[in-house]
């Protein structure tokens, strides 16, 4: 019998105060505790659970609840030596807790980076050739740019049950799952180039495969987070979710490069798929917990996604995790503004080649500029993740108050860029809105299970925001597409300037923002009353 414990973090509301009561509790995988709260705890208790003497059940040991007063208490079940029990009257641990890292947890690291690389080539494979694919497939224009939108409507529709599957099948299996979806979608993609189907067939075909690569998404996107707050601490967590938050635009960015260059488009296409089969088995390199966590919010297991969602808009339930109000007011804020900075740099990535190509920049060179923009933004979000890790620890919420309106600047500076013989001045505006992207993507996912104490629902509602704000965006910037007499013809300017003031506007936003770092002081309060094994 396993005596390896699970632990679970929630937070308590007293029945008979505003106050709130956070508790932890841990029990064995094979047996359940039963903990009667019907009433409130005590302010100090100390209880012996089931015995097998009564019940056939296996002997927990002692339960201890400290002062409802005290805004750290915790609930603590030892089972002999595999759980601490803290005393609340000096601190002290009856078993010592140790926090620990290992070195195996980068091959985890490396797994979800290349499945988000391989992810992001499908996603946008269509988006740099897109002219080329209406000549080659016979498809319109609007046709080819749905490819590249249609995913945003499977994974706003799946990403909410990633956070589920996650919790009931780990790390590795949620991961496993986005990995298989994803080879069949490459496949029936292919499937969907021969030359024998009709249009209307060799298009549903595709559209088909690029609404499960949507399903596939979240899978990555999601796990990322939890991976970092189950396997990293405070000294390398930042940095982590910032390495796997940033692999999907990095393979935006091969795709878009890469694709222009295969001049057969179904050879193309061809490839893709192969490059997908040989992936699948690294979604097994994806590691489930490790022995012993990293930090005490390693070791807990996230509250349900619907006891945070509730908390979210204020109707928590007694026994629950509670948001305060400004916990509440910052995650609506980050809400909104993650969803509108990605679909800014989604939408762009969409619609580049047709951006460009009124200009008389060829395809090419629409690739390039994509790979650019988002390699540019790779190398920024790479230097700065290890400073918000070691020196800007409590800052995340100030960077985002400074680089949001500087960001807002810059997409406004674009719509001017966007002129025949301008590369150089194209480029400068892109690298800069890049950089400032990039940083600001990790640290929103950050501020996000920051804010909740959840990793994986706040990272599905954050991205599940910027899909469906994404999959709008498309549809408005493609609407505002100039018509074919206009100068030059089929120029997409409107839809730059519609895209730029939004931005803009949602910076104003950051102006009522807190950004309380809860999540780290609760770590570092707890770290200090452990150790970690060397």
């Amino acid at each position: 019998m396993s005596s390896q414990p699970l632990k679970e973090a929630y937070e308590l509301q007293d029945p008979r105060s505003e106050p709130v009561r956070p508790f932890q509790f841990s029990y064995s995988d094979h047996s359940v505790a039963d903990l009667n709260h019907k009433k409130g705890f005590s302010d100090t208790s100390t209880s012996l659970l089931e015995n097998e003497e009564d019940t056939g059940k296996r002997t927990f040991g002692i339960v201890r609840v400290q002062e409802a007063s005290n805004p750290t208490s915790t609930l603590s079940l030892g089972a002999g030596a595999d759980v601490a029990v803290i005393d609340d009257d000096t601190g002290s641990n009856n078993s010592e807790q140790i926090y620990q890292l290992y070195k195996r947890r980068w091959v985890g690291v490396v797994a979800l980076v290349l499945l988000n690389i391989i992810k992001g080539c499908n996603w946008v494979w269509f988006g740099s050739i897109a002219n080329s694919i209406t000549k080659e497939f016979h498809f319109t224009l609007g046709q080819v740019n749905m490819l590249g939108n249609i995913p945003h409507i499977s994974y706003l529709l799946f990403s909410w049950c990633v956070p589920i599957l996650v919790r009931r099948w780990g790390l590795r299996w949620s991961s496993v799952f986005g990995a298989s979806v994803l080879f069949f979608a490459a496949w029936i993609r292919y499937a969907g180039t021969i030359k024998s189907l009709s249009t209307n067939g060799s298009y549903a075909l595709i559209i088909i495969a690029q609404l499960l690569v949507g399903v596939t998404a979240p899978c990555f996107q999601v796990v990322g987070p939890r991976y970092a707050e189950v396997w990293f601490d405070l000294k390398g967590r930042a940095t982590t979710t910032m390495i796997v938050a940033i692999s999907d635009p990095l393979g935006t960015a091969l795709g878009q490069i890469i694709a222009p260059f295969i001049i057969n488009r179904r050879l193309g296409i061809l490839i893709l798929a192969l490059i997908t089969t040989v992936a699948l088995p690294l979604s097994f390199a994806v590691l489930p917990k490790p022995p012993k966590p990293p930090t005490y919010s390693g070791s807990l297991i996230s509250p349900p996604i619907w006891q945070t969602l509730r908390a979210a808009f204020g109707y928590t339930r007694p026994g629950e995790q509670f948001l305060t109000k400004v916990e509440r007011i910052d995650f609506f804020i980050l809400f909104f503004v993650f969803g509108v900075l990605v679909a800014g740099t989604s939408s762009f990535s969409v619609f580049i080649a047709q951006i460009f190509q009124p200009y008389g920049y060829s395809d090419v060179i629409s690739g390039i500029m994509g790979g650019a923009f988002l390699l540019s933004g790779l190398v920024a979000a790479i230097l700065s993740a290890p400073i918000f890790d070691r020196v800007l620890i409590y800052h995340l919420a100030k960077t985002v108050k400074i680089l949001l309106p500087v960001l807002g600047v810059m997409w406004i500076g674009l719509v001017f860029a966007v002129k025949p013989n301008n590369l150089g001045g194209i480029y400068a505006v892109l690298v800069l809105i890049a950089s400032i992207s990039f940083i600001l993507l990790p640290v929103g996912l950050e501020l996000g299970v920051e804010i909740t104490r959840n990793a994986e629902t706040s990272t599905a509602v954050l991205w599940s925001g910027g899909n469906i704000i994404s999959f709008l965006w498309v549809l408005v910037m493609d609407a505002l597409r100039a018509p074919q007499t206009a100068n030059p013809p089929l120029n997409m300017r409107k839809a730059l300037i519609f895209n730029a003031s939004f931005i803009c506007a949602t910076a104003c936003l950051v102006i009522f923002f807190t950004g309380n770092q809860t999540r780290r002081k609760k770590d570092e309060e707890m770290a200090k009353r452990g150790g970690r094994d060397s």
